[in-house]
């Protein structure tokens, strides 16, 4: 198995959401991504 790890980019974000919100059973986690990537020191 190969696994390529990247930055994520804006393309990325839905499945981004997506894959936490079916992990977590919610949609609060995915929020918490959204959120994180608005404050100045997201890196």
């Amino acid at each position: 198995m190969v696994i390529n790890i990247r930055k994520e980019t804006e393309k990325d974000y839905e499945d981004i959401k997506s894959v936490n919100d079916k992990a977590f059973g919610q949609e609060n986690e995915g929020k918490i991504v959204e959120n994180l990537r608005k404050n100045e020191k997201y890196i």
